[in-house]
């Protein structure tokens, strides 16, 4: 009798229903997410951001993952604490300022560094310093290009970001463009004059003691017949007086020019930099024999700090706040860590 009930109730459409709901109720809490998961792991390449100490013990392979996503100014998020970017800082202080600076000027570019990259990605944890702008250099790379002296150097550098640890430069609650350059003409330029966007920021501002750095004047030469088949292919028509074809036509307060007329054609004064591979567009044109010669003042685009000019700063014993308040105006520091 027992035999026939327990057979009954197995073969009946009640059973095979409840254990059919079983099976599946089974299978969606507990299997399917095992098997996703192990899947998961199994496929992803997983990757750990580097921390300062990873290039201490040399543990660091120095790749970084492209998988991140740009975002504008009015996207950026600064609440976290991000240690892959701190590392990113040190190879870019190491390739953008020479390391014989003053601590203080260091310091200053560091924090310059982490706020252009910062406008960049926002708070992303993964960095691809090629997509960043920034000029940027490996472990290895420091070791080669400071040989011996690579442990001193190293540690100045270290030093100068991990003080500045998470500091970022502000203006109305936003991230800076944090431009700088090399040297400047004696004066920085307004950001309007170097990229037609007038940033509040990015004032005009005194940097008379750049005029001590080295390079500040620099001749480039030319042949006049070398110059005339650079232009020739720019579409120029030139007389038999060189001297009567090229004429400034407008400078900035801060001496940039921004147009000029040669070979009856009007360049801007970029375009002819670019052209020229000359060092500034602060320049001036003399005439030697058969030469034309362009004399630049400084090195860069002229906006933004100049590194020379932070470091005559800093031997003056101004402090990097006081250094980027000044190149910057009217910024705010703040905190990346929430």
């Amino acid at each position: 009798m027992l035999k026939f009930f327990i057979s009954k109730v197995f073969k009946s459409k009640i059973f095979v229903m409840v254990c059919g709901y079983s099976f599946f109720v089974v299978f969606a809490v507990v299997l399917l997410p095992f098997f996703l998961t192990e899947f998961f792991f199994n496929s992803v390449n997983m990757t750990v951001s580097p921390l300062l100490e990873d290039y201490e013990n040399n543990s660091h392979t120095d790749t970084y993952s492209p998988d991140y996503e740009m975002m504008d100014s009015n996207n950026i998020s600064v609440k976290e604490e991000n240690p892959e970017m701190e590392s990113y800082i040190i190879g870019v202080v190491a390739a953008e300022m020479p390391v014989s600076f003053e601590i203080e000027a260091l310091k200053a570019q560091a924090v310059a560094a982490r706020t252009y990259a910062y406008r960049q990605v926002g708070s992303s944890k993964k960095i691809e310093p090629k997509n960043i702008g920034q000029a940027f250099v490996t472990v290895e790379q420091m070791k080669k290009n400071w040989g011996e002296n690579f442990e001193k150097n190293y540690s100045k550098v270290c030093s100068a970001v991990s003080a500045t640890k998470n500091e970022i430069m502000v203006y109305g609650g936003e991230p800076i463009l944090a431009a700088f350059h090399s040297t400047s003409g004696g004066i920085t330029e307004n950001s309007e004059n170097v990229w037609a966007e007038k940033l509040s920021y990015l004032k005009s501002v005194d940097s008379h003691e750049d005029e001590n750095a080295p390079n500040f004047l620099f001749n480039s030469d030319f042949s006049q017949s070398e110059f005339k088949n650079i232009f020739k292919k720019q579409g120029c028509n030139f007389l038999d007086n060189l001297e009567n074809d090229i004429s400034v036509l407008k400078r900035t307060d801060a001496g940039y020019v921004t147009q000029i007329k040669i070979g009856g054609k009007v360049f801007k004064g970029s375009n002819v930099r670019s052209l020229l591979s000359l060092r500034s567009t602060n320049f001036t044109i003399s005439y030697d024999k058969d030469k034309i010669v362009f004399t630049t003042k400084g090195y860069g685009h002229g906006a933004g700090m100049s590194q020379y000019g932070a470091n005559f700063m800093a031997k003056e014993n101004k402090n990097y706040k006081e250094i980027l308040s000044h190149y910057y105006y009217g910024v705010e520091f703040i905190s990346i860590k929430g």
